[in-house]
């Protein structure tokens, strides 16, 4: 992929985000490749425009993203159907999801300019809650969706359904449906498997089931 826009969003409470911002910003520049800044990260940066996370998608080839897992699920979370290939710069705590550090961007632009990034395609959940003829709109997710009992204090029925076809039926405190890379969080830590990234099935995790 010959890339000639990204889109950029950064994490833009941690300290030094702005002189990062502007260093990325330098640094693909140099290589002719346009930014497009994702509004708070044209604020802070000091950038005369930006555009909301959801719009990013329609105008870039790629996206990068300074910051941690939580940038990354945000931003997937914001992008609705253009969802493009991300690329992570971590400056947060956890950086499982990214493929850089703020301390070696330099190489990792040369590379996506110069075309020497291998992409992994990952699964994404889409969930709607119906209640009654009310549905909700679309929510889609990289890592999981947990339907949980929230305020209340005992268990709550669950019953599963795949395809539609039943599958089974428990008393839980709720329960976690996980795509391959949410199967290492929640998921997991809720007793389920760890799958391979790449490999296309979900999984369903009982949250402190009653057996």
């Amino acid at each position: 992929m010959h890339t000639k826009t990204i889109g950029l969003i950064a994490h833009t409470g941690k300290r030094g985000v702005a002189e990062l911002i502007n260093s990325i910003t330098e640094e693909f520049e140099r290589f002719s490749i346009s930014i497009v800044f994702e509004k708070e990260t044209a604020r802070v940066a000091g950038k005369e425009r930006g555009h909301p996370i959801a719009e990013l998608g329609a105008m870039t080839d790629l996206l990068v993203v300074a910051g941690g897992d939580g940038s990354i699920l945000r931003v997937i979370g914001q992008l609705g159907e253009m969802i493009k290939p991300i690329f992570g710069i971590n400056v947060g705590s956890l950086g499982f999801l990214t493929c850089a550090s703020s301390s070696n961007y330099r190489e990792a632009v040369e590379c996506i300019a110069k075309d020497r990034i291998n992409f992994s395609h990952r699964a994404l959940l889409e969930a709607r809650v119906t209640l009654g003829d009310k549905r909700t709109n679309k929510m889609l997710a990289l890592n999981d969706a947990v339907l949980s009992r929230g305020e209340l204090s005992r268990l709550v029925m669950l019953r599963t359904r795949v395809n539609g076809e039943p599958l089974t039926e428990f008393n839980a405190d709720g329960l976690v449906v996980a795509t391959p890379t949410g199967s290492t969080a929640y998921s997991l830590s809720a007793g389920g498997p760890i799958l391979d990234p790449e490999s296309g099935v979900f999984v369903i995790t009982p949250i402190c089931p009653h057996v």
